[in-house]
This record gives C-alpha cells, structure tokens and sequence, in this order.
C-alpha cells in the first residue's frame, strides 16, 4: 500500500512539473519586446533630435524676427567719401563710421577767414552784395563793436532791409540822416550797446539798378548804413555811387556762375589739370561776351555797364548755335 502510494506520488509529481513548453513560451515573447524597446529608443531619438534642430535651424510659418535698429544722421549734410565698417559689424562708443567729404567747408572757412581779413584791413564796403539779400542789425552791431575794439579804423558800408526800424535822430542836407542799431531787442529796449551810425536812402529805375533781369520798368530802392557818420567826410551820393561799383566783381561772379554756367551744372572735369582748363573756358567765354558788350556800347555811345549781360549771352548762344561748323 505504501508502495503503491509512493508510485503515484512520483507520477503525480512527473506530471506536475512539465516546464519546457513555458520556456518555448517566452522566448517567443522576447523578439517583440525588444522590438518595442527599439521603437521606443528610435522615438525619444527623434524627439531629442528635433529639439536640437529647432535650436540651430529653426523652421516656422508665422516667424516674426526682432531687432534694435539705431539710425544714425550727420550733423552736417555732405558727400560720403569712405565708410570705416562693414555690415553687420560690431562698432563701439566714438567710433568712426564714415567720412564727409571736408573740401566744401575748408573752402566756406577760407571765405569766411578772406572777409575777416576785408573787414580788419579797413575796406569802406567789406561785405558781400546782393540786391535781394540784407545783413540783419544785430549783425551788423556785432561787426562794428569787434571793430572797433580792434581798433583797425575801418569803417562799414552796408544794405539793410527797407522795413528795419531806423528812427530819424538828425536828418543831413545831403538827405541821408543820424539813427543807432542795437545787437537785439532787449538793448534796444533799454538803450544800451547803441552804435551810431547814418543811414542812406535812395530809389533806381530798374535799367540804372544793379539787377538784371527782363522784366518791365520797376524801382529799386536801397538802404545803406555807414559808420561814417560825419556827411561832409562821405556825401550820400558818393557812398551810393560807392556801393554799387565797390561791388560790380560780384556782379561779374553772378554773370559767371549763375548765368552763363548754369546753377545745376559742376564741373565735369574729374583732374586738376581738366579743371584748369574748364575753368580758364568759362573765363574766356565770359571775356568774350562782356568785349562783344563793349563794343556795342562805344558804338553807340552807352556805358558797358547799362547793357543786359543776360541778354548779350542768349544773343551769343544763339549764334553758336547758327553755326555749328565754326571753329574756335
């Protein structure tokens, strides 16, 4: 009996214990799951990978793109004649960026040093004339108490607007008249810094004034001031006969420059010498034409100076033009 209970507990145990087909079971079961696993590593790969690209290379549809822009403006306008940086480079604080071209105001400096010298050298009329164009009071003021601190002795001679208060304190035989300018209202107002001066008034018809223009009779009237302030040392006439020839060299520029040049045009000439030779053209066109005046006015008995340069040019120009074939 115990026999037969031990036999069965041996074939019960047999029969329990069969483990090779669980075994069969999982190895079926590991290709998947590292197929899974594989998945899974190619995934958060590409996740990571994605991250990094939108560092470097970033992609989008609605970008929008920021920047500090700073503009920048010279205090004077002028021709850009070398740049210093590059683009997008990196400039620091009192860097120079560009350069302007610095001739145009050497030369305005040397004019304006040129008419200091004029003035302190004693000339009567040491200003630039024009017939459209006055120097204000307080200008004028200024200019004659730094020469008279300078002790220099010049005397001034100068056009001011028909409109500027000038009060008749004394008026002269010889029909000018004793008024004071002030360098600004607040002086003028309390009668301080006043300088003496006299004023002289006078009307030309159009073909007597120092304008050319072609337009119909008109007057033209004139308002000078002197520091000349004794009549009998400089008549009124002869200080307006004055002013008008102490200036004809600036009419002669205007002919030159204005007229026969033309106000848009430069010279084209790109070397010293061409510009020499340009400019020595320009000169002997404008001989040219004030010796063709001449001739015309003696002929007739005239003064040189009452006829219209502008119309002896266009006169000129349109005999040039008759006559392509001529040579010079």
């Amino acid at each position: 009996m115990s026999t037969e209970s031990q036999t069965t507990k041996k074939i019960a145990v047999k029969e329990r214990t069969p483990a090779k087909p669980a075994a069969a079971e999982t190895d079926s079961a590991n290709p998947l799951r590292r197929a899974a696993l594989i998945v899974v590593a190619v995934t958060i790969l590409l996740f990571a990978l994605s991250i990094v690209m939108e560092r470097l290379t970033p992609s989008s549809s609605q970008a929008v793109v920021q920047a500090y822009v700073v503009r920048m403006a010279p205090e004077v306008a002028g021709r850009v004649i070398d740049v210093d940086v590059a683009d997008n480079a990196r400039v620091d604080a009192g860097q120079v960026l560009f350069r302007i071209d610095p001739r145009p105001f050497e030369i305005a400096v040397a004019e304006a040093q040129a008419e200091v010298e004029q003035l302190t050298a004693g000339d009567l009329a040491a200003v630039p004339r024009d017939p459209a164009w006055s120097y204000s009071l307080a200008s004028l003021a200024l200019a004659c108490y730094h020469l008279g601190d300078a002790g220099t002795g010049a005397a001034l001679l100068w056009r001011v607007k028909s409109n500027a208060v000038l009060p008749v304190e004394k008026r002269y035989s010889d029909g000018s008249f004793a008024s004071h300018i002030y360098p600004g209202t607040k002086a003028r107002r309390n009668d301080t810094e006043g300088i003496e001066v006299r004023v002289i008034e006078y009307t030309l018809a159009a073909e007597e004034a120092d304008t050319d223009t072609d337009d119909g009779p008109a007057e033209c009237t004139y308002r000078l001031i002197t520091t000349i302030t004794d009549p009998a040392a400089a008549p009124a006439a002869e200080l307006a006969q004055l002013y008008t020839q102490r200036w004809e060299i600036e009419t002669a520029f205007d002919e030159l420059k204005t007229h026969q040049r033309g106000p848009g045009l430069v010279l084209r000439s790109k070397m010293p010498d061409g510009v020499i030779q340009e400019v020595y053209g320009y000169l002997c066109v404008h001989y040219a034409i004030r010796w063709l005046i001449h001739s015309a006015a003696t002929d007739y008995g005239h003064d040189p100076d009452r006829l219209s340069f502008i119309r002896s040019l266009r006169a000129a120009r349109r005999t040039t033009a008759s006559h392509p074939g001529f040579s010079p």
